[in-house]
């Protein structure tokens, strides 16, 4: 974790989304509103139709014994706005304002659209490993609700952005991951959470791996790869374009001086309709080209 630059600047927006009231909207921000939201439904569940919790629970959270048969497929990204206020209590708050935190900065320093991508995988990746490591025992019966992981996940890839970020003035950015992947894995061993310290893990990787793929560090990652792979795309797109243009002009041309020539030779009454369109399309260009700008 050193030697960090940025992306670069045509991976994606970094200007706000929009301005309420002259304060910036960020993607961050309308990720936080959407959390807060989905707690504030769970909350509304809770107190006018307690009955409903576990139907509301199998249609937001993730469940690995059963995603196949149950159909819930949304569950793969719904499960992470699943905050019941009852268990969360403060922490749910301070879990939105860390969030907040790291993921603005985050998000300002790889830009809108990379962060939405690494927030997806950050999602999508631990049902799916989670699947992948379904027939060993202890991880039939997983299931996956709230953002905990995701925020971790965040954490992460601020601390590769910005290693040496003080905390409390004393301790930096990435030691304060290396502590919590520590501590959180001794426990998990501990407690024999198979499901919990594959996905802790997991979130790890893939935030740390996507963040130096995103240009963070030493040389060009699969990111810029693939954002010069769609800046080529665009540029001959945009040339296929410019020689289509071109090569109708030119066939505008040879219709134009075909039709003169025929008039020379037979005049103006031997044209037929098409013929005339043509003289029409010409004039109507020159008048264009003519006219004061």
């Amino acid at each position: 974790m050193s030697s960090y630059r940025n992306w670069s600047p045509y991976s994606g927006s970094y200007a706000p989304i929009t301005y309420f009231r002259g304060v910036p909207i960020e993607l961050t921000t309308i990720l936080v509103a959407m959390h807060v939201l989905a707690m504030v439904a769970t909350a509304t569940v809770l107190g006018l139709f307690p009955a409903a919790l576990p139907k509301w629970q199998s249609w937001v959270c993730f469940f690995a014994s059963n995603y196949l048969g149950s159909g819930h497929y949304w569950t793969l990204l719904t499960y992470p706005f699943y905050h019941n206020i009852l268990t969360d209590h403060i922490f749910f708050a301070i879990e939105m304002l860390m969030f907040f935190w790291f993921g603005r900065e985050v998000e300002r320093y790889i830009g809108r659209r990379a962060y939405a991508t690494l927030y997806l995988l950050l999602i999508v990746v631990q049902p799916l490993a989670m699947m992948a490591l379904k027939p060993l025992a202890g991880l039939t019966a997983g299931s996956l609700a709230g953002s905990g992981m995701i925020l971790f996940g965040v954490g992460v890839a601020f601390a590769t952005i910005y290693p040496t970020a003080q905390f409390f003035g004393v301790i930096a950015a990435k030691w304060i991951v290396w502590i919590f992947l520590s501590i959180f894995t001794v426990y998990f061993l501990a407690h024999r959470e198979w499901p919990g310290l594959v996905q802790f893990w997991v979130i790890a990787a893939a935030s740390y791996g996507f963040i130096r793929n995103a240009g963070v560090g030493a040389g060009n990652g699969l990111m810029d790869w693939l954002d010069n792979a769609r800046m080529e795309r665009e540029e001959r797109k945009l040339r296929a374009r410019a020689e289509a243009y071109h090569r109708q002009v030119k066939r505008e041309e040879a219709s134009v001086d075909s039709v003169l020539e025929k008039i020379s030779r037979s005049g103006l009454a031997s044209l037929d309709a098409e013929e005339h369109e043509v003289l029409q399309r010409a004039r109507r260009k020159l008048m264009q080209q003519d006219r004061p700008r």
